[in-house]
């Protein structure tokens, strides 16, 4: 860079060379913060969009963070509908800069104020790309916090079509543990544009997806009308109707179907509830209401209630019950007893409910009897009953705790390279540079230091040309696999598989797989991933895990594994017979024919998976009714039989 180009104020002459690889071209964009340039990459003959960081605020500690935290969250989620980050770095005079794709579109800012109010069909379009993004980001527990039409881009595809980019991570809250800085906010602060706020964030308290969700809310109410939701003459009058003010109505546009904007409004209102716990729990589900609306069906959501859960041994959810038994105790308040009985009996199947909704029935015939001061002792003696059925479990099963124990132990491959990978890489000059620092990850994962292990490397994630080397993205994906972070452990995957297809084949990639199946919150994508790229090697612990795991959750997913990648009809005979048995949920005649098939097979392999069925106990009233009772017997007779083998 010459003399001239460092200078710390002002634009960044046209034909200035960033980091000897980014030619200024032209300003496309000014703000607060800073000037965006489009630029040259210089290398791979590419234009780019960079943005440098206002010189007069590199000396804020604050300002410095929310810059390095878009570049770091925007490089996380590698996800179409997210402007992505590819680049970031300091130039020599110490000013910040980031490298995005340069995107050649309208802010739906721009569209909303030149053609609202918009088409419903139009709207979903927009929004269903909107929560395909904030998904992705949500998975990854990254929350964007200023979601508003200035920060959403939308590009007008060849065929017509559009394509919706999410930009802007600034003031994203992201996993403390995932993104070491010091926090933007602290408790009581306000955050975020004050026409797309959410209640809970215009009140300073804790935010999670669900406020995103809220602005969203907003976003599709002001494409809907042309109109903001909310509008005051002050801030504080502002934030005041987010917290407070009922959601005025939608009119929409003269072409759109009565129904579908009736159904459209609908879940606005619900975005934009002013608890989260009454908007829906996650994009996801928005996502899912949105392709209802869209071809003209009602938006009814499957309602997760409360079910049984059978633990191994066969003893039953303290957190279900709960809330069955607070469905009973809410319709006793209200007196509507049919209603108490029949959301019970749709919540649950237990034998403890039938003498409590008797109890009901002996209120509603005497409702005098049902003052405070009885629904308080009621309460009291369930919440007695439900401690007594969990420490009778505990002493049946030994006080044992459902869980998974990850061992490091088996995530402790050395990565150097072509030497032990066997992937093929092309040389560049930042190799000695990759191997250092890995190196140097390695030397603090040895001490037992795997945060500080991960951090090595997460540093080097934004820079393009090192983040597409396969030995890199292994030890990345192993050591977020050692720090837990398996969502994240899994993106590397996905990332190194795109980059050299026979990544997911070597050893280390197939133990980080196996690792995040063993993670509740990881294990579906990681079955996902597994159906896909697991070797037979790993096709055998998957056999063993569904087999004869005793966590229910984990035998399905490593099920589901071998059932979509078409491995399960491979197995043999006994042990399809086994696994069907301790997985599928079905009638006692079901299970019983499985055990005659188990028994005649004659493998005594079968045990271990027989024997998670043992204990006699576990259901009914205080956990003493055997869970597995219509097919006892012949589970009894079937393990004999193989213990004769």
């Amino acid at each position: 860079m010459s003399e001239k180009d460092k200078e710390p104020q002002g634009e960044v002459p046209i034909g200035t060379v960033i980091d000897g690889k980014y030619e200024i071209l032209e300003v496309v964009g000014r703000g607060g913060m800073g000037i965006v340039y489009k630029a040259h990459h210089k290398f791979i003959n590419k234009d780019v969009a960079i943005k440098l960081l206002n010189s007069q605020l590199c000396n804020s500690p604050q300002v410095v963070t929310r810059f390095q935290r878009e570049a770091m969250a925007s490089a996380r989620i590698e996800h179409p509908n997210v402007c992505q980050v590819t680049d970031s770095g300091r130039t020599p005079d110490g000013t910040l800069y980031i490298v995005m794709e340069l995107l050649q579109g309208r802010p739906l800012q721009d569209i909303i104020g030149e053609e609202a109010p918009l088409p419903i069909s139009r709207i979903i379009n927009i929004s269903k790309q909107i929560l395909s993004a904030l998904q992705k980001a949500h998975e990854l527990k990254i929350i964007h916090r200023d979601l508003k039409p200035e920060n959403i881009m939308v590009i007008k595809n060849d065929d017509g079509s559009e394509t919706v980019k999410i930009m802007d991570f600034g003031i994203a809250k992201v996993a403390i543990d995932d993104i070491p800085t010091t926090p933007l906010t602290t408790a009581g602060m306000v955050f975020g544009t004050p026409h797309y706020i959410s209640p809970e964030q215009a009140s300073g308290d804790p935010v999670d997806g669900r406020s995103d969700l809220y602005s969203l809310g907003c976003i599709m109410y002001e494409m809907a009308t042309g109109k903001k939701p909310f509008e005051s003459d002050t801030l504080g009058g502002l934030l005041r109707k987010h917290v407070t003010a009922e959601i005025p109505k939608i009119a929409g546009s003269g072409g759109d179907v009565p129904e579908k904007l009736k159904h459209f409004s609908s879940l606005v209102a619900r975005l934009m509830a002013k608890s989260p716990d009454d908007r829906p729990s996650t994009a996801r589900d928005v996502l899912s209401l949105l392709e209802k609306i869209e071809v003209g069906k009602p938006p009814q959501e499957d309602i997760t209630t409360a079910e049984t859960i059978m633990m191994e041994g066969g003893g039953v959810g303290a957190k279900k019950i709960s809330a069955g038994v607070g469905e009973i105790l809410k319709s006793l308040g209200t007196m509507e007893m049919e209603k108490a009985r029949t959301r019970a009996e749709e919540l649950m199947d237990f034998t403890i409910l039938p003498p409590l909704l008797r109890f009901v029935s002996v209120v509603k015939k005497y409702p005098f009897m049902l003052g405070p001061w009885v629904i308080m002792l009621i309460a009291i003696a369930i919440l007695c009953v439900l401690l007594m059925i969990m420490l009778l479990k505990m002493s049946c099963e030994g006080g044992e705790k459902e869980k998974v124990s990850i061992e490091k132990k088996s995530l402790t491959y050395e990565i150097e390279g072509e030497r032990k990978t066997g992937l093929e890489e092309k040389k560049t000059g930042e190799d000695d540079l990759i191997q250092r620092e890995i190196g140097k990850s390695l030397d603090l994962s040895k001490q037992g230091k795997d945060r500080e292990a991960l951090d090595v490397l997460e540093a080097l994630t934004t820079n393009l040309s090192i983040s597409s080397k396969p030995s890199f993205l292994l030890q990345l994906a192993v050591m977020r696999a050692r720090a837990g972070k398996y969502d994240l452990a899994l993106d590397a995957v996905e990332r190194c598989r795109q980059v050299q297809e026979q990544c997911t084949a070597v050893p280390p990639m197939q133990e980080v797989m196996v690792s995040a199946l063993k993670n509740k919150d990881s294990a579906e994508r990681a079955s996902r991933y597994l159906a896909n790229y697991a070797t037979l090697e790993t096709i055998q612990a998957l056999e063993k895990i569904a087999r004869e795991d005793k966590n229910k959750w984990l035998r399905k997913a490593a099920f589901d594994a071998l059932k979509e990648g078409k491995h399960f009809q491979k197995l043999e005979k006994w042990s399809r017979d086994t696994i069907l048995f301790v997985n599928e949920t079905g009638a006692c005649k079901k299970k019983r024919d499985l055990l005659k098939e188990i028994r005649e097979d004659g493998n005594p392999q079968s045990l271990p998976a027989l024997e998670l069925f043992s204990s006699k106990r576990g259901c009914g009233f205080m956990g003493l009714r055997d869970c597995y009772s219509c097919f006892r017997k012949e589970l009894e007779k079937t393990i004999q039989s193989l213990k004769e083998k």
